[in-house]
């Protein structure tokens, strides 16, 4: 009787070790084909908004909005994280940098969102759309004060007396009128009078 319930006793203790691994080696599961990410599925997305084409140290002008009230501005590249599923619209303006305009390519654009680790990805690329005109003069006594012209696009005027690198210009033709002057009794013309670029 002794020996019997000795087995039995130790019978109930591998019965539990066996019983315990069985529940040890059971898998967790999850529903096929949803993306699990730490302990659960994955609830938002990211977008990744890749901004080019600016020189060092100028910000962008770009805004990530939905029709759902999220409104996030952008300077520069970056991910966002924790959004919502859904479209969002990516809208970005001229900027001025260092006396040039900057236009984006494309202006506006919507993306989709999804659950998932992996960013939706997008992009927006910045050209410069203005010139610039450097304009010299030489051989001017000292003191005199020329009135050189510049005339272009849009009613564009300037009136330099001095060497000068004008910016931020629109594209197109451009009229310089150099005009003769009179200093000390003596007559200065310029050469040439007057050119086009």
């Amino acid at each position: 009787m002794y020996i019997l319930q000795s087995l039995l006793r130790a019978y109930r203790r591998v019965s539990g070790l066996l019983f315990g691994a069985i529940l040890l080696a059971v898998p967790a599961c999850t529903p096929e084909g949803v993306p699990t990410a730490g302990l659960g599925p994955v609830a938002t997305g990211r977008l990744s908004v890749g901004i080019v084409g600016l020189p060092a140290g100028a910000s962008a002008s770009v805004t990530v909005t939905n029709a759902v009230g999220f409104q996030q501005s952008l300077s520069g590249t970056v991910q966002l994280t924790g959004l919502s599923p859904g479209t969002y619209t990516i809208t970005a303006l001229e900027v001025l940098a260092d006396d040039d305009r900057y236009a984006p390519a494309p202006s506006s654009q919507n993306v989709a969102v999804i659950a998932a680790v992996t960013p939706t990805i997008a992009s927006v690329a910045y050209v410069v759309v203005t010139g610039r005109l450097q304009l010299t003069m030489t051989g001017a006594p000292l003191g005199a004060v020329p009135a050189v012209t510049v005339a272009g696009p849009g009613s564009y005027l300037h009136t330099a007396a001095t060497s000068v690198l004008l910016t931020g210009l629109a594209a197109g033709t451009y009229h310089v009128t150099a005009p003769s002057f009179t200093l000390g009794g003596d007559r200065y013309d310029s050469n040439p009078a007057a050119l086009e670029v």
